[in-house]
């Protein structure tokens, strides 16, 4: 198969990226269905969506074709679209008919700046969001939570609450797990093709954009 270039991010490259996964036999997999550190040959992907729902709506339709599963994380608040929108409940319903999961993409610095008191406690923050979210969507919200550019003390968060799962939890990390990200449309570490091919890895968290071009 051709090779994904390191800067490009069309729909053919979504395409080869998936088809060298499923030929390398990963399973693809939800966060809160697979937490067994022992499973190999396991792939969590996952979509933050912080621009396009109609774009994520793409991406889904995407995998669907190949069968395969995939998280998509909406942030409760947005500058380019609101949940609140029918399009947008719309768009994130028929993507959970796909047989994806929905959860919660937390956008700390911009919620901590529209609050009277920002030293809120970041659980009480992960709660109420999840609450938000939940008063829209209703109970296709699954209980996994990511973070809108994570600074390094997010990563250590604890949360408290209820079978909530956290995306940079221990078992979807080093050394457990190899985390790919691709933020930004640049893969931070290269092209991960070879080394997917290669099963390098065995277990994969994918963080992948929704801004693929159709070219």
């Amino acid at each position: 198969m051709n090779e994904i270039s390191r800067l490009s991010f069309t729909y053919k490259d979504y395409h080869n990226l998936l088809d060298n996964l499923i030929e390398s036999n990963y399973k693809f997999s939800f966060f809160e269905k697979n937490t067994n550190n022992n499973n190999d040959n396991v792939v969590f992907l996952r979509h933050d969506i912080a621009k396009s729902i109609d774009k994520a709506f793409e991406i889904a339709s995407i995998e669907q074709e190949k069968n395969v599963i995939s998280s998509f994380f909406f942030l409760t608040r947005s500058p380019l679209y609101s949940i609140l929108e029918p399009h947008s409940i719309n768009i994130i319903r028929k993507i959970h008919s796909m047989g994806h999961s929905i959860g919660l993409h937390i956008d700390v610095d911009r919620i901590k700046k529209s609050l009277l008191d920002p030293s809120v406690d970041i659980n009480n923050i992960i709660e109420n969001e999840f609450k938000t979210m939940g008063n829209v969507i209703g109970d296709i919200l699954g209980k996994v939570y990511s973070f809108h550019n994570p600074t390094n003390d997010l990563f250590n968060i604890n949360y408290s609450g209820n079978e909530i799962i956290c995306t940079y939890d221990k078992k979807f990390m080093l050394p457990k797990t190899k985390y790919i990200s691709d933020s930004n449309s640049f893969w931070r570490e290269g092209n991960p093709v070879d080394n997917i091919k290669n099963k390098k890895w065995k277990r994969l968290q994918i963080l992948t954009p929704v801004s693929y071009t159709h070219l």
